[in-house]
């Protein structure tokens, strides 16, 4: 078993220090991504997919079934593979 690195003597971390901080990363999710999030019960944050058109390109696809929060997975077993939850 490992053990934290000791803060050198006299050193303190401050209650402010100590805080979790809130995280915002702007991203939509591949419908791939989107579907993986899903079977975990996550995929309540987003309103929109990326997909692609009959072309090729990509684009932004709206949702409409939007949970209200965190859901009970669908997944008996949920590993992760690497590539965006591709695994």
């Amino acid at each position: 078993m490992w053990e934290a690195a000791a803060m050198p003597r006299g050193l303190k971390r401050t209650r402010e220090q100590n805080r979790a901080r809130e995280v915002t990363i702007p991203w939509i999710p591949q419908k791939r991504q989107l579907r993986f999030l899903s079977a975990c019960g996550l995929d309540y944050p987003f309103t929109a997919y990326i997909d692609e058109d009959d072309g090729g390109e990509p684009v932004v696809v709206e949702r409409g079934d939007i949970p209200g929060g965190p859901t009970r997975p669908r997944a008996k077993a949920i590993s992760y593979g690497g590539a965006a939850g591709g695994g």
